[in-house]
């Protein structure tokens, strides 16, 4: 009856009030001090519920004796403002920018010092004032320039009521953790004067535990939406009182966690947290999981960055495992005797900068370790960072090839780098969800400022395209603000960084090459989730402008009637663009009105949530957990009961464009033309022939081989991914879709051949050529192994550009094939050089003791090896029984020779090389006896003679 009531009133009053009667305030807090400035705060002692204007459910619950809800971290930051807003001090209670902060501060130092998931437990229990909405007429109250004076004695309309919640502050459930540990900080406990706290205690399903600063309380994370009892003890006016209060342990809980403990020996057969750097406090926490027949060491390493997390996100070792081992990655890897290791920062939201430093000294330390293990073993490493991780594993590869250069610093000793869906131009946030986050932080809403703060921790800042928090935000007109975007300083100076300090001697310069700003001394891949075709227009229909939200609503309250609108808009690359828009119209407490409004336009913002790529609805429309309001719509929809809301788009926007994940050159897509067509630049299949037969590559995104003179002003990297699905960023088998599973093989299948566990082919390269020359009798060692076939030379593979594979003078390159070792045009070795050919297969495992290290020296046990090169030395490779003799006479010769086979064959391949590899005579041929006349000038050349792949080589002498 009271609420209706004052409804009655307010919403005449709504249609009746001028503009002159209008209060136009930001936020809550100044409306609060404003409308209640003159009442005797000593009437309520401090605390007021009316002031915070609260539409909390819980606390009107509460206000009308219901007590039995079951709390959450999403109940608690609900309840939270209201409490904190109700009192006039201040510093009573943390402010929503505070709250978040000290709840930063528990997640980053668990980080550091334990490796358990630990989730600290929140309390409010406040007796809290408050004035009836029943109370509010001309009889008790009258309004003086916008605030409210009582007629009468203000302690006969006071009324007391208890409002209470708890929770653990668990914001991120799906974490893969099978145990919690509930932890007690004092800075989360909040009570009123009146309440003195004596105990608390926590029944998880094992009975009753204390919670307190020496004493956790463990439970499981094994049973969806568990419950547990929180019973506390308290003082009140001198008596010992006790209560009880409900709350979820876990709402949704994830597959990972459902398996236990038992799995996490099958995921990974090591775990260990260590500190690489003792200048920074990152640590990290490192699975591996052993190659076959490496006896538990490592030795081929393949090194996996993870994600961006914030502060608040947990994730186990384990759910990285079951996120990431896309199709059964890892075990294949294993399998072919490659060593995984997976790392966990700790935290997992510092800079670029920051974590690619720490990167350099964990690979500096795996490079050891590895040599430790294998000391006549120099296998290089594979480097595969995720999103954020990505860019770190670049920093510290560039960061360590200039200190090898510059200063004789350890080489990465690392062949391969891929980014898998990383901002190599930078990370998209769409701005309407950045000014939603910036505007509603300001109005108290904890998850608002949640997002808000993640926008501005150092991550964030180095790799968003452009940020909001260092966007210039200038005054307009009434209520109206445009935004000039822009990166921050900190993504400035990075980008700096990279495209101008790490340059040296053999960084690629060229006036159109694009990979001066990526490692040299290692190939360069990567993969986006974005379809490789389609553009978001033609995917979702999300055009410049897009009405993307709409709210309108009229709702009672308890302290009166409140008109809420808000719009949302997708960006526009326009001098004045709508962006996003909000405005409030309360009628507070005798039918004063107040205005609050704004409305945010960006000026010349690139549509990058409109650009083909993977997406991220975090920044869209997500429910975290199905409940946690993470996202720009679902905090707004939340507002005025829920009421009121249109949605104009219900699929994604990109968060990870095309041209960023694959560092696309940005002349192509400039003045905010965001597609790419892959298909179109040639990039998508094998040959001109299956192009112009429409024929697909079987494997996604390796570039076309007819352009390859122009194919790095396209990307940098010497081969892309992209298929024919557009994916979550990062979450790849998550949001495949019905029947495109195919693409999880295809996206699996093209990470193993560029890591080469099956087949290595090894082209337009020169070892030697990546590493510094000042230190004396320096070598540049690397293996290779392949389960069936290596093949060298020029064109021997259509992973990358046709060029030919050398090794310097200072190279030394080992070899081993299962069945065969293949030279085809374009392979030299320079007179010093290495080169070391094995054909062996155990199953995975190399037989050190078997094949010697003898720097160049001839094994007398040829079943050890068929061939092995000093300088340029014979070679036989990998001759089968059908192609087992090779006869050149005479020689030395005066130009002209005959070359002898045991047989006669068809399509024989006859060609001559010089020292350098050079060919300068060539020839098609059949039979067993052939004639040569090369007209060559004197010296010592190489007769190669191919048949059906194989190759016997001749040295000759000319006169």
């Amino acid at each position: 009856m009271r609420l209706v009531f004052f409804i009655s009133t307010s919403l005449l009053a709504f249609f009746t009030f001028g503009q002159n009667d209008t209060l136009r305030l930001s936020n809550p807090k100044a409306i609060a001090d404003t409308i209640f400035g003159r009442l005797d705060t000593t009437g309520w002692n401090g605390s007021l519920l009316n002031r915070s204007l609260t539409e909390s459910e819980i606390i009107l619950d509460q206000m009308y004796g219901d007590y039995s809800q079951v709390h959450t971290a999403y109940t608690f930051f609900d309840v939270y403002p209201s409490i904190s807003l109700s009192y006039l001090d201040s510093s009573k209670m943390f402010n929503s920018r505070e709250l978040i902060e000290k709840i930063n501060e528990f997640y980053y130092q668990s980080e550091l010092n334990s490796d358990e998931y630990e989730v600290p437990f929140a309390l409010l229990y406040h007796n809290l004032s408050y004035i009836d909405s029943s109370d509010f007429n001309s009889d008790n109250f009258s309004v003086m320039d916008g605030q409210l004076v009582a007629n009468s004695t203000l302690s006969n309309l006071i009324n007391t009521g208890l409002f209470k919640s708890c929770a653990i502050l668990e914001l991120y459930d799906d974490s893969g953790y099978p145990e919690g540990k509930i932890v007690y900080d004092p800075k989360f406990i909040s009570t009123s004067d009146d309440i003195v706290l004596n105990n608390i205690e926590i029944d998880v399903g094992n009975g009753f535990e204390e919670l307190s600063s020496g004493s956790d309380v463990y439970f499981s994370r094994n049973i969806d939406s568990a419950k547990a009892v929180v019973r506390i003890s308290f003082y009140q006016d001198g008596e010992l009182k006790t209560d009880l209060i409900r709350m979820y342990i876990t709402k949704t809980v994830n597959s990972t966690a459902k398996s236990g403990g038992n799995r996490a020996q099958d995921r990974w057969d090591e775990k260990y947290t260590q500190d690489f750097n003792a200048d920074t406090d990152l640590k990290y926490r490192v699975g591996i999981k052993y190659g076959c027949g490496n006896g538990g060491k490592i030795r081929r390493p393949v090194i996996f960055v993870p994600p961006y997390r914030p502060l608040l996100q947990s994730v186990s070792m384990d759910k990285y495992y079951d996120q990431f081992n896309i199709r059964g990655l890892f075990d294949d890897l294993t399998d072919l005797g490659y060593d995984v290791i997976f790392i966990k920062q700790k935290p997992g939201n510092r800079s670029i900068k920051e974590n690619g430093v720490e990167l350099s000294f964990f690979i500096k330390s795996i490079n050891q370790l590895k040599k430790y293990n294998f000391p006549n073993e120099d296998w290089e490493n594979v480097l595969i960072g995720f999103s954020a991780g990505g860019q770190h594993a670049r920093y510290a590869l560039m960061y360590m090839e200039k200190d090898h250069m510059d200063n004789g610093g350890e080489h990465h000793h690392t062949r391969l780098y891929i980014p898998f869906d990383s901002p190599t131009h930078g990370a998209s946030v769409p701005y309407m969800a950045q000014s939603v986050y910036y505007e509603m932080d300001r109005t108290w809403n904890l998850w608002a400022a949640l997002s808000y703060d993640a926008l501005t921790d150092p991550a964030s800042k180095s790799m968003l395209i452009n940020n909001i928090a260092s966007s210039n935000i200038q005054s307009t007109g009434t209520n109206e603000f445009t935004i000039h975007p822009s990166p921050t300083t900190e993504r400035v100076d990075l980008q700096n960084e990279l495209d101008n300090s790490f340059v040296h001697a053999y960084t690629n310069t060229g006036p159109n090459d694009m990979r001066f700003n990526l490692p040299s001394f290692s190939r360069n891949v990567s993969i986006s989730t974005g379809r490789f075709d389609v553009n978001y227009t033609n995917e979702y229909q999300l055009n410049p402008g897009h009405h993307v939200f709409h709210k309108f609503a009229t709702n009672p309250t308890w302290f009166g009637w409140v008109v809420r609108e808000r719009d949302l808009y997708s960006s526009k690359y326009d001098y004045s663009a709508n962006n996003f828009y909000r405005k409030d119209i309360r009628m507070v407490a005798l039918l004063i009105p107040i205005i609050t409004q704004r409305r945010y336009k960006t000026r010349f913002l690139p549509e990058f949530d409109q650009a083909q790529g993977g997406y991220k609805n975090e920044f869209y429309d997500k429910w975290g957990n199905g409940i946690v309001p993470i996202s720009p719509i679902p905090i707004l929809q939340l507002q005025s009961f829920g009421l009121g809301n249109h949605k104009y788009y219900h699929n994604n926007v990109s968060f990870m464009p095309i041209v960023s994940a694959l560092g696309i050159n940005p002349n192509i897509w400039s003045n905010n033309q965001l597609s790419f067509n892959l298909h179109n630049y040639r990039m998508m299949f094998k040959s001109k022939a299956e192009e112009q037969f429409g024929v697909q590559n079987e494997y996604f995104g390796y570039p076309h081989l007819g352009n390859p003179s122009n194919h790095f002003e396209i990307t940098p990297y010497e081969a892309v991914y992209a298929d024919q699905q557009t994916y979550e960023h990062i979450k790849i088998e998550e949001t495949s879709l019905p029947g495109n599973d195919h693409f999880m093989d295809s996206i699996r299948n093209f990470i193993i051949r560029e890591i080469e566990g099956n087949n290595v082919e090894l082209q337009n390269k020169v070892i030697g050529e990546n590493h510094t020359v000042s230190i004396p009798n320096y070598r540049y060692k690397a293996w290779y192994k392949a389960k069936d076939t290596i093949k060298i030379g020029s064109n021997v593979t259509d992973k990358t550009n046709y060029n030919e594979f050398g090794i310097k003078e200072s190279g030394d390159i080992t070899t081993h094939a299962g069945k065969e070792v293949y030279i085809g045009n374009g392979f030299h070795v320079e007179s010093g050089a290495y080169w070391h050919a094995y054909v062996y297969w155990d199953g995975c495992n190399i037989q050190r003791s078997t094949i010697a290290d003898n720097e160049g020296g001839r094994s007398d046990n040829l079943e050890d090896y068929h061939n092995d090169f000093h300088g340029s030395n014979e070679a036989t490779i990998n001759h089968s029984s059908e192609f087992s003799n090779m006869k050149v006479f005479p020689n030395p010769s005066k130009g002209e020779f005959t070359i002898e086979l045991d047989q006669g064959f068809k399509d024989i391949i006859i060609e001559v090389r010089d020292l350098l590899g050079k060919l300068v005579y060539t020839s098609n041929n059949s039979g067993r006896i052939h004639s040569v006349n090369t007209n060559l000038k004197g010296g010592i050349y190489f007769v190669h003679c191919i048949v059906q792949g194989k190759v016997r080589t001749k040295k000759i002498v000319l006169e």
